[in-house]
């Protein structure tokens, strides 16, 4: 919180607001073409800090590309679903048969 001092000699506190995540460095290095490598357990869930990232940037793409207004994730069309995949991939190294678990993570954001 920063003080703020008013015209009357008081001072004020005032909150710094909460900002949305856009996890920026990722996009920059998609643009330069460097992949991230993930970690997977024996369980096929993706494990360790690039992990964290991950999800991180599964709950950004699916706040900017999921409407608000679909009630079910059954209602989000295909197109979206693939569009939040294909960021994903152009953004981490990841095998092919993890595309179920990214958008079940993106349903649950």
């Amino acid at each position: 919180m920063d003080a703020l001092a008013g015209s009357n000699g008081t001072t004020h506190t005032t909150r710094s607001k909460r900002v949305r995540t856009q996890m920026n460095k990722l996009v920059v290095q998609r643009v330069q073409g460097v992949k991230q490598s993930v970690k997977f357990n024996e369980y096929g869930q993706p494990v360790g800090q690039k992990a964290s990232e991950l999800q991180s940037f599964i709950g950004v793409l699916a706040r900017k590309k999921v409407n608000i207004n679909y009630h079910s994730w059954k209602q989000v069309p295909n197109e979206v679903k693939n569009m939040i995949w294909e960021s994903v991939n152009l953004t981490y190294q990841l095998d092919p048969k993890w595309r179920n678990g990214c958008l079940s993570s993106a349903n649950s954001k």
